[in-house]
């Protein structure tokens, strides 16, 4: 009885460890998307961007993820620079990414 106790419960913390770790993963997607879908906006309107900050809020996955964007010049002058960091609400998934966008002088 003994053993299949300690069995049953070795397989139960294996299975919670999988599913932590497709939760991780599910956050991970869900940010770099939050982070493209940033870049993306900024690349579309890049005739208005200007070095500086810029935030906001995106609901994806039926949760909200704040991001904030550091836009500066890049080593390419035709090129700005976008350093994006996502952060689910909960402060549990964190991500950092960086895009480019042409500049528009």
């Amino acid at each position: 009885m003994l053993i299949i106790s300690i069995a049953l419960l070795a397989m139960s913390r294996a299975g919670q460890q999988q599913i932590d770790h497709l939760e991780h993963l599910r956050n991970q997607t869900l940010s770099q998307w939050v982070a493209d879908n940033a870049v993306a906006e900024a690349r579309l309107n890049y005739r208005d961007l200007q070095a500086g900050y810029r935030s906001g809020t995106q609901m994806m996955g039926q949760q909200d993820w704040q991001w904030e964007m550091q836009v500066q010049p890049s080593p390419d002058p035709g090129l700005w620079r976008l350093d994006v960091q996502v952060g689910s609400a909960d402060k549990r998934s964190q991500l950092q990414f960086t895009g480019f966008a042409r500049r528009h002088d």
